[in-house]
Formats: C-alpha cells, structure tokens, sequence
C-alpha cells in the first residue's frame, strides 16, 4: 500500500484523471460525485468548471459553490472523490446535501468511503458547520452504513424519478470533526 493523500481537484494530472473517468464508464456506472463527470467536455474545459464553482461570483447560475477532493495513492491513481457543497438550493435541501463523495469499483470495500465522508466532515467543521446533510439511494447499503458510521442520522425519505433516497443528518463536533 503506497502513500495515500487529499488534493484538490484542480491540482489534479490529466492523464490519472482520465484514467479514473474511464474505470467509472467500463463499469457503465454514473459518476459520483457529480462534479467528477467530464460529460463532453475536453479536461481543460472541466477543470475550468471546477474552478468556477469555488467562488459564489463564478458559479453557475442555479448552482452552489463547492471544492472537489480527489483521494489518491502515490500521485499515479484516484482511489475516490469527495464534493463538498457549502450551502444548499432547493433541489439539494430535498434531495442531497453539503457532501458527495464515490469511490472507483476497483477500490469498493476497503474502508476508503469513511476515509472520504471523515475528510469531508472535517473540512466543513473548518469552514464553520456544525451539522451537515447528506444522502444516498436506500439501495446503497454500503453508503447508509458509512453515513451512520459518521454519526448519520435519518431525517426523511425522498422520492425522486425511479431513486429512494434517504437525506442524513450529521452533527459535528470538534471530536466528530478530528477523526
């Protein structure tokens, strides 16, 4: 097991990146968190959009601002990512919450979500939360487990097209927040 550390998205080299990216369409799953999906665009046109969802003058209209982690080993490979929104529209109040975060097949079942979902609490206790929402399909049984294990607690069950979701709340405390 080599070094594993947190770097911003924007820091991010484009041909691990892409590599990532690929993992994700070969399993012909969606790409979470939203923010990592390069849809059509070239590397250089995401890594833009990233970069303007960091500050509330540059964000997309209808949009939040929002950093993107990417967890990685050695500098050469995306174990996962994590988004982290720091306020919620009305969709995101609903149906989402302040933290995303998804973790390549390849790398599932190794305890690398609570490793992204701890990092992500802790980054926004630093920005001055003390309580966070979060959510997952209520198929996810491993996410509904990582999210408890967090000190996730239910609040609601939502309906969106075909999707359950279930929407977690998170209180964080300088404990919660040290781990």
């Amino acid at each position: 097991m080599g070094i594993k550390k947190f770097i911003l998205a924007e820091n991010i080299e484009e041909l691990i990146f892409l590599e990532y990216v690929d993992e994700w369409i070969k399993n012909c799953e969606t790409m979470i968190p939203w923010s990592c999906d390069i849809e059509n665009n070239t590397f250089t046109e995401w890594k833009n959009k990233i970069i303007q969802f960091k500050e509330k003058e540059t964000c997309p209209n209808g949009f939040v601002t929002a950093d993107t982690y990417f967890f990685i080993e050695e500098d050469k490979k995306i174990i996962g990512a994590v988004n982290l929104k720091y306020e919620l529209n009305e969709y995101l109040h609903k149906y989402g919450g302040n933290i995303g975060y998804g973790i390549r097949k390849s790398e599932r079942g190794n305890g690398y979500a609570k490793i992204l979902l701890d990092f992500g609490i802790k980054k926004m206790f630093e920005r001055g939360y003390n309580e966070i929402q979060i959510s997952c399909k209520e198929s996810n049984t491993p996410s509904k487990r990582t999210i408890i294990s967090c000190g996730g607690k239910l609040v609601r069950k939502e309906k969106i097209n075909n999707d359950n979701k279930e929407i977690y709340c998170i209180k964080i405390h300088p404990t919660t927040a040290s781990t």
